[in-house]
């Protein structure tokens, strides 16, 4: 494939969409580098603009399947082949998903994100981080402005979520008021107007029809579309039901050598979570980070995995209700030593209202050790620190949806396998964790088959652990996002079978998993196994 074919479609994509594509919050867009080059420019969310850059993409689509039939070897068609998904990918999101057309929250989550890196990204001088703030700023009331045209109805999940991130973004202006930042220039000016023009969303908000969640594309699509997997919803409905078979065989083990009598469910839910010495929320995961990492320096992985810069720090306020409780935010790589940052809500164990589950909120002090590795050691950080390690070849670039998602999903069974977790009611929480995941998937594939109502799955759920409340959710969650649920169980499936077939030890093994960057499992299983 033509290196400048690469750097033409990832320039397009980082000059209209900057914000996307510089933060780990939006998964079908990639995380190109030029970015850095319009940190003073918000994203194109009009209904004119979406247009044109759907064309513009499929174009791109079609030169990279192209490049793919014309390639001299196998590695260079299969790198086409990762960037036509990509591709693919934010075609998806634009023409199919269309999360533009139906949640305001998404525009405040482009213009706040955009804002917060103007402040926190590497400049080349404190005249450069002003003047980006100044512009982006500036840009805020009329990027709002797109959703009253593009968003014709609201649904009462999407207008709950919007009214909450309305009061943050809030606060989060008034907190930049007080700052250096916010007071150099014509900054109040625009502060305020930012103010104002959050008001008339508020406005728009709660004035637009409330209509039911509107379903999502068809599972098949996203499959194909987004996870360039050919499995049919069959086969993935099997593939979970194995692994949840599994799962539950593994929690029925713990009941027969620990539970004295109780079952695994009463055995997870009397478990209060590791030890936590009075530490607050955010001071227990920096100890939870630095335990996984020396631990993982230690371990068969120790020379596998590039490990790039890495600070905690609490999660934004104005961020706190549209990311995870323990978030990673992987450095952008147009900076030298650039790190990543996890965030993590000081409220992950408490809350941040009424409205919040109380069984939630315990279920976050058994699990934040898993959270934390996932996000971390040896999870995200650890995959986008090999991504990074590629360099300057096109793929240091591409992130492909199926690959992260089986790599979470495996980095956390390598928590038990690499024996991390010391006691039983910390395995025991893993394997549950585990039903729960495999439980979801099962009834993604089954609603995509037809074989499944809602009695059926919710029964399911509640075998899981889940709650009555909590089943509904999740049922209409998968409704809304087919394949996503899915989509870890397929990927830890498919790296689990190529690891077995391989017959290589853990740590060549991952050498072999990572060599190429992130294509699919189709070209890697030809690669590792000749």
């Amino acid at each position: 494939m033509k290196i400048k074919l690469a750097k033409k479609y990832f320039a397009y994509l980082a000059k209209h969409f900057p914000v996307m594509c510089a933060s780990g919050a939006f998964p079908l867009l990639p995380p190109a580098t030029e970015s850095s080059k319009w940190l003073d420019q918000l994203d194109d969310l009009s209904r004119k603009g979406i247009a044109k850059h759907s064309v513009a993409l499929k174009r791109f689509r079609d030169d990279f399947l192209a490049a793919a039939s014309k390639a001299d070897t196998p590695d260079s068609a299969a790198q086409a082949q990762a960037f036509a998904l990509s591709a693919s990918g934010v075609i998806t999101e634009l023409d199919s998903i269309r999360t533009w057309e139906k949640a305001p929250e998404l525009y405040l989550q482009i213009a706040f994100t955009g804002l917060e890196q103007t402040v926190t990204m590497p400049a080349k001088n404190e005249r450069t981080r002003q003047k980006r703030f100044i512009k982006r700023l500036r840009g805020i009331p009329s990027l709002l402005a797109h959703a009253p045209i593009n968003v014709e109805a609201i649904s009462a999940s999407s207008r709950g979520d919007s009214q909450t991130m309305v009061r943050d973004c809030a606060r989060y202006l008034t907190d930049l008021g007080s700052s250096e930042l916010g007071q150099t220039g014509k900054a109040p000016k625009f502060l305020g107007e930012a103010l104002s023009s959050l008001k008339d969303f508020d406005r728009f908000v709660t004035s637009r029809p409330e209509i039911p969640d509107d379903l999502g594309p068809s599972f098949s699509i996203m499959t194909e579309n987004v996870l360039g997997s050919k499995r049919n919803p069959d086969e993935i409905f099997a593939i979970a039901k194995e692994e949840y078979n599994k799962r539950l065989e593994s929690l029925h083990w713990f009941e027969s050598e620990i539970g004295n009598g109780k079952n695994w469910r009463e055995l997870y839910d009397e478990y209060q979570g590791p030890p936590t010495e009075n530490l607050e929320a955010v001071d227990l995961v920096v100890r939870e980070i630095h335990r996984l990492r020396a631990f993982m320096q230690e371990s068969p992985l120790a020379k596998v995995f590039a490990d790039m810069g890495l600070r905690i720090a609490p999660q934004p306020l104005h961020l706190a209700s549209s990311l995870r409780p323990i978030h990673l935010d992987p450095a952008l790589g147009a900076w030298e030593n650039d790190p990543s940052h996890c965030y993590v809500s000081s409220h992950l164990f408490t809350g941040r209202g009424f409205r919040d589950d109380p069984v939630r909120l315990a279920r976050a002090r058994k699990e934040f050790p898993f959270m934390t590795a996932m996000q971390t050691y040896p999870g995200r950080h650890l995959l986008n620190s090999q991504r990074r390690s590629l360099g300057k070849s096109p793929m240091a670039q591409i992130t492909n949806p199926l690959f992260m998602a089986g790599w979470l999903a495996f980095a956390e069974n390598l928590m038990d396998e690499l024996g991390y977790l010391e006691t039983p009611l910390d395995r025991l929480t893993h394997h549950k964790r585990g039903l729960c995941r495999a439980a979801l998937a099962m009834i993604d594939a089954g609603l995509a088959v037809g074989s499944m109502d809602q009695s059926h799955c919710l029964s399911i759920l509640k075998e899981a652990g889940f709650s009555h409340e909590e089943g509904l959710n999740h049922i209409r969650d998968i409704r809304l996002t087919p394949s996503r649920r899915a989509m870890p169980i397929l990927g830890l499936y498919e790296i689990t079978r190529l690891r077995k077939k391989s017959r290589l030890k853990l740590g060549p093994f991952c050498t072999a998993l990572f060599a190429g960057g992130q294509l699919s499992f189709a070209h890697i299983e030809q690669h590792m196994c000749s």
